[in-house]
C-alpha cells in the first residue's frame, strides 16, 4: 500500500504541478508527511523499512523541473513524522538537497526546515536536529532564524532556538 501511494505523490510531484484540480505543494507536502508518519507508526522493525522506503521513493524518483522544489519541500514535510533512528540519514539526504539548490529555492528550503524543526518534530527527535542544525547551517547561508524581522517567534527573532530535551535538560542554540 505504501508503494502505491508514495508513487502516486510522487506522480503528483512530477507530471500534475499545479494544474488546476491537483494537489497544492501544501497539500502535497501534508500527504507525502501522513504517509511517512503512517508507515512509521507500523509496529516493530517494518515501520523504520516502511518509511525509510517512502523517504527513498522520493529521493529516487527525480521529478523534472519545478517538480524537484516540491519534491525536496515534500522531504522537509517527512522529518517531523521519522523515528529519531531515521532522521541522519533524512537531515543528510536534505541538506544534499539544500546545498545543489538555485538560492531563491535554497532560501524557501531553509525557511522550510527551520519551521520543521522548531515547530513539527517531536522532543526526542528535536534535540538531534537542532544540534545538526547548529552544525550545518553555515552551509545554508547561515540564516539566523529570521533575525532580519521575517518570521519566527519572539525566542527565534533574537537568533536562537530553545527546546527541552526528553530528559528535562534545555538546549538554546543560536541559529
Amino acid at each position: 500500500m505504501c508503494s502505491h501511494y508514495s508513487h502516486t505523490l510522487i506522480y503528483s510531484l512530477a507530471y500534475q504541478n499545479s494544474a488546476e484540480g491537483r494537489l497544492s505543494t501544501v497539500q502535497l507536502r501534508l500527504a507525502y508527511a501522513a504517509l511517512v508518519g503512517a508507515a512509521a507508526a507500523t509496529p516493530g522493525t517494518r515501520g523504520l523499512a516502511l518509511a525509510q522506503f517512502c523517504v527513498s521513493a522520493l529521493l529516487d524518483d527525480a521529478p523534472p523541473g519545478g517538480g524537484r522544489h516540491r519534491q525536496h519541500l515534500a522531504l522537509v514535510s517527512t522529518l517531523s513524522a521519522l523515528p529519531l533512528a531515521l532522521l541522519p540519514n533524512s537531515l543528510a539526504a536534505l541538506r544534499a538537497c539544500i546545498v545543489g539548490s538555485a538560492e531563491a529555492e535554497r532560501t524557501e528550503l531553509v525557511h522550510a526546515l527551520y519551521g520543521e524543526i522548531l515547530e513539527r518534530i517531536g522532543d526526542k527527535e528535536k534535540e538531534f536536529a537542532m544540534r545538526w542544525w547548529v552544525d550545518n547551517r553555515a552551509a545554508f547561508g547561515g540564516w539566523d532564524g529570521g533575525v532580519d524581522g521575517e518570521g519566527g517567534d519572539a525566542e527565534a527573532s533574537k537568533g536562537k532556538a530553545k527546546a527541552e530535551t526528553s530528559d528535562g535538560a534545555s538546549v538554546t542554540a543560536r541559529l
